[in-house]
């Protein structure tokens, strides 16, 4: 068994005779008085090597500070133990004493019985103080350092404490407001509001609170009730942000949906585009033999374009299932625009006009050529749809150089110097509700029969297919601009082509 150490003590007393009395008591009962001193002042310098575990000190003192200014600095800086030794007693100087909260007060002459009991029980007190000291600050570090987001709410949901995970998942510096206030509907307010009457705790809940800038992040939320003094219930309110995890699940749902809807698009195209070409065959046929027919003639020609249309709609199921070849080439992107221009002016129709402006640049891009062109006309065809009454649609290319990653409603974009092409309309713009979902396969906020719901899709599809990214400008009421960012090589010879 290990033997105790011996407390320390220090002793400050004016008077020898006092002092050496005191030491030798304390040296009797086995403590180690490792300072003795008449000024208080030389008391606290010496705490700068030594620390003892108790001190006993007078009030009148042979220096300028007296020993209640001096018991409360070792209360308040340096959390030392005071038992005050004084023969005074009276209700002036332990009005000033109480406010040291000095651990005894012993009137001299002292009992050294009673002495030894006031020192044992500062000493216990002392220790079970520091206990009780670090454990709250283990516990405050647990809060307050803790990676999940926490609240301290009362039963009324106001929030008392929060801890710098929660600030952080909200965008703030602080929050003292209602915690329900985070909520913008009855549904999401509900559980929280249940467990915060009923005094029961609320597990893994999945809630969307609003964050600083208007976004919604999907939390686990867990309320647990717990007491403080006199019985007082409080609440902790923990939220785990799954925000991201959410987004990845949500992601790999939709993979898997367009990897089963790819398969069953590539096979139903093929066999689909069987049955175009035989049916555009026979009407080849069919219209040498009755040329000398107007109305026949017309008819044909009607059953001729319907077959085409059906036919484009087949390569788009096709490209979009991501099985049709890929003869990529170095192109400049003013050349893509330029060539398909008056092919596009007359698809816009004469109520849209096109207007264009192409920086030039020996920087290529890498693409196939015709998925590239019918990228750019899916735009376009969306811009002119967009604007009922017509307008204006500008098609730009060029080179731009980002000096920071681009925030964007798909991909952010890389910094670095891109190719652009973009095109922009003057309708009445992209709802914000609605642009997450126009780039789903088969999405369409057009009108039963007018669209496929398969253009944007595609767009999507052939960008990434060349390391390209697609960047949303929409304001409502003022149109909108899609922007392609191609990734930009050197001039290459007009041979460097490959078939993948």
């Amino acid at each position: 068994m290990e033997e105790a150490v011996p407390r320390k003590i220090f002793i400050c007393e004016d008077e020898t005779i006092v002092a050496l009395d005191i030491q030798r008591f304390l040296k009797r009962n086995s403590y180690d008085v490792t300072g003795v001193f008449s000024r208080a002042e030389d008391l606290l310098a010496a705490l700068e090597t030594e620390r003892p575990d108790l001190v006993l000190l007078d009030i009148h003192l042979a220096g300028a500070m007296d020993g209640l200014e001096a018991a409360g600095i070792l209360y308040e800086k340096f959390s030392i133990p005071v038992i005050l030794l004084t023969a005074y007693a009276d209700s002036a100087t332990i009005e000033r004493a109480k406010k040291t909260q000095p651990y005894a007060y012993v009137l001299k002459p002292f009992n050294e019985r009673e002495l030894r009991t006031a020192m044992e029980l500062a000493l216990y007190r002392a220790t079970m103080e520091a206990l009780i000291k670090v454990s709250e600050q283990r516990y405050r570090s647990l809060f307050s350092f803790g990676l999940s987001p926490q609240c301290i709410i009362n039963p009324d949901g106001l929030v008392l404490e929060a801890n710098p995970a929660f600030l952080a998942m909200l965008g703030v510096q602080s929050f003292s407001g209602q915690v329900l206030d985070l909520f913008d509907s009855a549904e999401e307010r509900k559980p929280v509001q249940e467990s915060l009457q009923s005094g029961i705790e609320l597990l893994n809940r999945e809630l969307h609170p609003v964050v600083l800038d208007g976004s919604r992040k999907t939390v686990l939320v867990c309320l647990a009730p717990f007491f403080i003094e006199a019985g007082k219930q409080i609440f902790l309110f923990q939220a785990m942000d799954i925000t991201e995890k959410q987004e990845l699940s949500d992601k790999l749902v939709q993979t898997q949906k367009l990897d089963a809807l790819g398969k069953l698009s590539s096979s139903v195209a093929h066999e689909f585009n069987n049955i175009l070409t035989a049916i555009l065959g026979f009407s080849r046929m069919l219209e040498t033999e009755i040329s000398d027919q107007p109305e026949a003639m017309a008819e044909l020609e009607g059953i001729i374009r319907s077959t085409e249309r059906a036919s484009g709609l087949t390569r788009q199921l096709l490209m979009f299932a991501r099985n049709d070849p890929l003869h990529a080439e170095y192109l400049q992107a003013s050349e893509v625009c330029v060539e398909i221009e008056k092919l596009l002016s007359r698809l816009v129709g004469q109520m849209t006009r096109i207007v264009s402006s192409h920086e030039e640049t020996d920087l290529c891009i890498y693409a196939d050529k015709v998925r590239l062109q019918q990228a750019v006309m899916n735009l376009c065809i969306n811009a002119r749809d967009a604007m009922a009454a017509g307008g204006e649609i500008r098609i730009q290319s060029g080179v731009v150089h980002l000096d920071q990653v681009r925030k964007n409603r798909l991909r952010d974009i890389p910094a670095g110097a891109w190719v652009f092409i973009s095109v922009r309309d003057q309708g009445e713009g992209i709802p914000d509700s609605l642009m997450t979902k126009i780039f789903e396969p088969f999405y369409t906020t057009k009108t039963a029969g007018k669209g496929t719901g398969l253009g944007l899709s595609t767009v999507l599809g052939i960008v990434q297919s060349a390391s390209g990214y697609i960047g949303i400008e929409s304001t409502p009421g003022s149109g909108s601009c899609f922007t392609v960012y191609l990734p930009p090589y050197p001039p290459r010879p007009p041979q460097d082509k490959i078939e993948a």
